[in-house]
């Protein structure tokens, strides 16, 4: 089995996302990557879950699991958009067909990962996206699809229906 391993920009936007974390979620995460950098180019995908799992908790406490996750992916888009090659995408998917830029935004993922594999599929009365592997982190996942869809001007919400190992299956409504 391959190494299961994100590209390092995926921990430098988590954390960049993430600067409103206590002094002892920062501490605990700097045990497991250097918070300021540099960054390596990989990271073992288990050490960015349990990172992502760590800030979603201390960002949102008493929100559940899955949704604190959500909003955390919300945040990691939004740090990502900073970047110049992040605003021309979202340019080019301003202009793309709804069911162009989805299927888009599912390669990205799996770009992202070297682990993941991703499908869109569009329906009549909703579409439905798996994902391969959410590293037990399928609200993370949720809020970055749902995040970059919005700046790619789609207003879509993602529901997660259903899991079955460490794939997941998120559905949308056809608006």
């Amino acid at each position: 089995m391959a190494t299961k391993e994100v590209n390092g920009d995926a921990i430098a936007e988590l954390l960049d996302a993430s600067r409103a974390a206590s002094p002892a979620a920062r501490a605990e995460i700097g045990t497991l990557v250097p918070w300021e950098g540099p960054y390596a180019a990989t990271y073992p995908a288990d050490t960015w879950a349990t990172c992502v799992r760590l800030l979603a908790a201390d960002l949102f406490p008493g929100v559940p699991a899955d949704e604190a996750q959500r909003r955390l992916g919300h945040q990691r888009i939004d740090a990502f958009a900073k970047r110049l090659s992040a605003k021309v995408i979202f340019a080019l998917a301003r202009i793309s067909p709804r069911d162009r830029s989805l299927a888009r935004i599912v390669r990205g993922l799996a770009r992202g990962a070297s682990y993941i594999e991703g499908q869109f599929r569009p329906g009549a009365a909703h579409d439905e996206i798996w994902i391969s592997d959410v590293t037990g982190i399928p609200g993370f996942f949720q809020g970055m699809i749902e995040q970059l869809a919005r700046r790619g001007g789609l207003a879509i919400e993602l529901s997660i229906h259903a899991r079955a190992g460490d794939s997941c299956t998120f559905r949308t409504l056809r608006t």
